[in-house]
């Protein structure tokens, strides 16, 4: 409780079970509001919690708004799922839900006809299962997104099918979706149906090999170009509970372009976190980047170095040629020997290696 005299400004309910703090409800005078009472007590408590659990971590779950943020080092979505104890209910809520917005919506307010749209756009959306079946203008547009990422390009989804997907042929439905306009490729989609936490979904063809994931899209084209695509995929997969596209950067354009896409297909998008990759610039040669580091790092290459070429021991560099297998071999020898899990689908690294 917050007290100023003997008035109470503020008061927050939590309860503290075996390490667990939970905070259920705040309450402030409004009178005092000009005073953020609710955010003063929040600091206080906050102080009180760091001094009962140091180390541990304090988690919001609220639809957090900036003052909430602003206190936070992370954030990430939370799923909700509703559960319905028989099986019509569901859809009975769904058509209740949607007639509620009819009635509130203006004119204004309510979507385009995104059927409409895709008729007078004229555009056609093509399927096709592999790489090896796209047309030689989608395998042009799939060469330039390559420029920008190895994961972009065809020859990466090539052998990501074959060494990962084509082990799961039952749980896994690869399409790669080609949106074309009075002749021309506007875009390639490649997706994947299978089955995730709310059953079947439609999610990028990435799996946790991928750094980084984009649709191949023409430099010109707009979020309402790329509408008949996002629309056929919703049709074409009538049931699936969820479109789940990742690793995307949220930055880029193709990101924007195909959420602001999905929206027009009547999908309701949510960006989350994903993961972030780190990583080194080189931007000075190597002696001079070895010198900022630490003595002891130094020290410890120099003596490790030192005990190596006593032992005999040389560093080679297999890059291509007819040592590439042995180098593979060797390289799959020492996996197995090692501390690291199995990997799910031996063949995906080597494949990877043999096309670099």
């Amino acid at each position: 409780e917050l007290w100023l005299d003997d008035r109470l400004l503020a008061s927050r309910l939590l309860l503290l079970r075996e390490g667990m703090a939970v905070m259920l409800k705040t309450a402030f005078d409004e009178a005092f509001e000009r005073l953020a009472p609710g955010r003063i007590l929040l600091l206080r408590t906050l102080e009180d919690l760091f001094k009962r659990a140091p180390g541990a971590v304090v988690e919001f779950y609220t639809n957090a708004d900036a003052d909430l943020l602003a206190w936070s080092t992370s954030q990430r979505w939370i799923q909700h799922v509703s559960i319905y104890r028989h099986r019509g209910l569901p859809t009975l809520y769904a058509l209740l839900r949607r007639g509620a917005r009819s009635v509130r919506a203006k004119p204004s307010d309510r979507p385009p006809d995104s059927a409409m749209m895709v008729q007078r756009s004229g555009a056609t959306v093509d399927t096709y299962v592999h790489v090896r079946e796209l047309p030689a203008d989608a395998l042009a547009l799939l060469d330039k997104a390559e420029a920008q990422h190895i994961e972009f390009g065809a020859d990466w989804y090539a052998n990501l099918i074959d060494t990962v997907y084509a082990q799961e042929p039952r749980k896994a439905e690869v399409r790669l979706h080609v949106l074309r306009r009075q002749g021309r490729v506007l875009a390639v989609l490649p997706t994947v149906a299978q089955s995730g936490t709310l059953g079947r979904e439609i999610s990028a063809l990435s799996n946790f090999y991928t750094a980084v994931y984009a649709p191949a899209i023409a430099d010109d084209a707009e979020a309402a170009d790329l509408l008949p695509l996002t629309r056929a995929l919703r049709d074409s997969s009538a049931g699936a509970r969820a479109y789940r596209f990742a690793p995307m950067d949220p930055a880029s354009r193709e990101f924007n372009t195909l959420k602001k896409a999905l929206g027009l297909a009547g999908l309701s998008t949510h960006s989350y976190f994903a993961f972030g990759n780190w990583y080194e610039p080189v931007r000075e040669p190597w002696a001079e980047y070895l010198k900022q580091r630490s003595g002891q790092v130094r020290s410890a290459i120099k003596r490790s170095a030192k005990k190596f070429a006593a032992e005999g021991g040389r560093l080679e560099i297999v890059q291509d040629g007819p040592a590439l297998e042995a180098g593979l071999a060797a390289y799959q020898t020492v996996y197995a020997r090692s501390w690291k899990v199995p990997e799910p689908y031996a063949a995906f690294v080597p494949g990877l290696i043999r096309l670099c």
